[in-house]
């Protein structure tokens, strides 16, 4: 078992011949942590003939390589990003909204609750330059008229930047991403491609769909859908229809606009709705993945920006979440082309007509696969604080045989999912443990998608006698991405159970994709005196209980699922919430 999951993109028949071939050879891992390592060797001997811009984004490229965040190359990273923050707001230096979403990224992976301040000024400078159609362009003197109608670019900059706020759980306002989605979905050519400025002859490329800007296209829409649904989990890869039941007498709406649901008048004083993805912004990211994957290659055609191309790449893969484009593997073949183009002091210069700046930043940042480690999809997973299982990097690459602390275990005989669910069950299994740490392994370091079909069972185990089967169940509903499934993960914050009611709450962190959400310890007795006796301790897990239970009830009110909306539950949940103001 490789520690990817092997994931195939489906494509339509009529897609190019010849770009089915086998995949090329996998690239060799060390030999691309060694051209990793040059690669930042040599932006940080080149920093100083960088413009401020460049500079942003080659911190950044050495902060995803390894860069310790206290090193005084951070410290000077920091000083470099914060020095941009004036009283009046941010001030980019030259490239306005490019610069400004590297550098909230920055920001908000190196310590998201140390800079939230700045962060909140970032993204406040970012969401004030959208546009009311929903796109961003470039700002003045460089607004000629003929970009009015938004440029695909820097819209997705843009968005990546909101992202990496939300993500430091600053909020953004939903209507953001509905007008980018609304945008991005009606704005792709005929063949379903994206061109630099959608219907404007700008450019090298015109009004032509191109690789770099298609490949941003379904970045947009993804970061959108991301940001819109809670727990969305990409389906393109097998070209699933996920559009959301409606409930039964519902008119339909027009496909082609988000829906703003309101749920209740509170949700919407808070502008905090849960939206209705339309179907068609489904079908503009699937065919322009398809415009993609029928012309996919490890060099890119546009000689202005070959370097920009790897990491846009990257970021569509791990959002998108596809392995392979018409049967090749894009990061293998890509990385083998990068190993081949590096030179002998460790950049890459491949860019053309443009500055070749960025071009070193470019493709560390596809090499460390660095997107694709934000969204937890290429690396160990761990769990959230701590947890049923614990994760860390350097596994090995057959993590079957894998202890929880990266030893090698004895090859045993695995159970399937059905019969470690049914001896979960079992009122009268001797072996919870066990078993336990055996179903987390098959989950952890598996196939999630095994969940989908297992719902009715993980709600009959949640009401187990056992607190340790409970918990097990609370773990395993927050790792299934089911947002129909939270409400069982509210209702165990309640549980008698301390193990129990903890592991409830990481379990809607993972769901949310939070994983400090509300900043609530992670331990109940977290800030006590040694010494403090039963009644104190009573009281302060009553506390943390009472505080995750309003905050994750209200957060389950503002995002459930449309078809749950006013049932016995939702009836309850709001009693609760009532009992505890």
């Amino acid at each position: 078992m490789t520690f990817r999951r092997i994931l195939h993109l489906l494509i339509v028949a009529s897609l190019v011949a010849g770009f089915g071939s086998p995949s090329a050879r996998a690239a060799d891992k060390a030999q691309i942590q060694q051209a990793i390592a040059k690669g930042v060797t040599a932006i940080k001997a080149n920093l100083k003939n960088l413009s401020n811009s460049e500079k942003s984004l080659a911190y950044l490229a050495v902060y995803k390589a390894g860069e310790a965040p206290n090193s005084p190359l951070m410290v000077e990273a920091v000083a470099h990003v914060r020095g941009k923050i004036k009283s009046s707001g941010y001030e980019p230096t030259a490239n306005h909204f490019y610069e400004a979403a590297i550098d909230l990224s920055l920001l908000a992976d190196m310590d998201a609750e140390k800079y939230q301040q700045d962060i909140k000024v970032i993204a406040g400078y970012l969401a004030k330059g959208q546009s009311p159609e929903g796109h961003w362009n470039y700002p003045a003197p460089h607004n000629e008229a003929e970009r009015t109608g938004g440029d695909v670019s820097v819209t997705h900059y843009a968005c990546l930047g909101l992202w990496a706020a939300a993500r430091a759980e600053v909020e953004v306002d939903p209507q953001i991403w509905v007008r980018a989605l609304n945008w991005a979905a009606s704005h792709h050519n005929a063949d379903g491609g994206y061109a630099y400025n959608p219907g404007v002859a700008i450019g090298l490329d015109g009004t032509n769909s191109t690789m770099n800007m298609t490949v941003n296209g379904v970045g947009i829409m993804c970061i959108a859908m991301l940001n819109l649904e809670p727990g969305w989990n990409p389906p393109f890869e097998k070209g699933a229809n996920p559009t959301p039941k409606v409930a039964a007498g519902t008119p339909e709406k027009p496909a082609s606009v988000i829906e703003t649901v309101d749920l209740d008048q509170k949700a919407a004083e808070k502008a905090a709705q849960p939206v209705r993805i339309p179907e068609a912004a489904y079908n503009a990211t699937r065919n322009a993945l398809n415009w993609v994957s029928a012309r996919f290659q490890p060099v890119n055609n546009s000689a202005a920006h070959r370097a920009y191309y790897y990491y846009s790449l990257e970021r569509m893969g791990a959002l998108a979440n596809v392995t392979k484009l018409s049967g090749r593997d894009w990061y293998d073949e890509c990385a083998n082309q990068l190993l081949t183009d590096q030179k002998p002091d460790g950049s890459w210069g491949l860019t053309q007509i443009v500055s070749q700046g960025n071009d070193t930043s470019f493709c560390v940042l596809f090499l460390t696969r660095s997107t694709g480690k934000i969204l937890k999809r290429v690396t160990p997973e761990g769990t959230v604080g701590g947890g049923l299982l614990s994760g860390g990097r350097g596994l090995p690459e057959d993590l079957s045989n894998v202890d929880a602390k990266g030893n090698v275990k004895k090859i045993k005989e695995k159970s399937s999912l059905d019969q470690l669910l049914a001896a979960l069950n079992d009122p009268d299994s001797l072996a919870v443990g066990d078993t336990q740490s055996e179903f987390v392994e098959q989950i952890q370091l598996g196939d999630k998608s095994q969940l989908i079909g297992k719902k009715e069972l993980l709600i009959q185990l949640v009401a187990s006698p056992n607190p340790e089967v409970r918990q097990t169940a609370v773990w395993a509903i927050g790792r299934s991405g089911n947002l129909s499934l939270a409400r069982y993960a509210v209702s165990a914050l309640e549980d008698k159970d301390t193990a129990v009611m903890i592991e409830a709450h990481r379990a809607l962190c993972w769901t949310a994709r939070k994983p400090k959400a509300f900043k609530l310890p992670d331990d109940p007795l977290d800030g006590l005196p040694p010494d403090a006796g039963p009644d104190q301790q009573a009281a302060a897990v009553d506390a943390w209980r009472r505080q995750a239970v309003r905050l994750w009830g209200e957060w389950y009110l503002r995002n459930r699922p449309y078809a749950e909306r006013g049932d016995e539950f939702e009836t309850n949940l709001r009693n609760r919430l009532l009992e505890l103001q």
